[in-house]
């Protein structure tokens, strides 16, 4: 669900299935990297996309310029969020290693 609200599933299927050739390449990177390149998947932007885009550009610019305060505590609280995430993410792969 969260690959088709942003639009990215095409783009983190391509990201999933040149991760699986190179896992799976092994000592050949190289050929990995090549089956990467050649792929026929493409990630466009619709017309949707692009209005989802512009509406919430526009709705965060009118709260951070209407509502000084608001705009602030919107943006370092998604900025915690977004840090806080990519810790836990960065601890547990710390925590699986053998």
């Amino acid at each position: 669900m969260k690959g088709i609200w942003l639009g990215t599933e095409d783009a983190l299927g391509i990201i999933r299935e040149c991760k699986a050739l190179r896992h799976a390449a092994g000592s050949w990177p190289g050929k990995a990297t090549a089956a990467c390149r050649n792929t026929t998947k493409r990630s466009d932007m619709t017309i949707l996309d692009l209005t989802k885009a512009t509406v919430a550009c526009g709705g965060s610019a009118f709260l951070i310029y209407s509502f000084p305060v608001v705009g602030q505590v919107l943006i370092i609280g998604c900025l915690t969020l977004l840090w806080l995430a990519y810790a836990r993410k960065t601890i547990a792969g710390f925590l699986r290693r053998p």
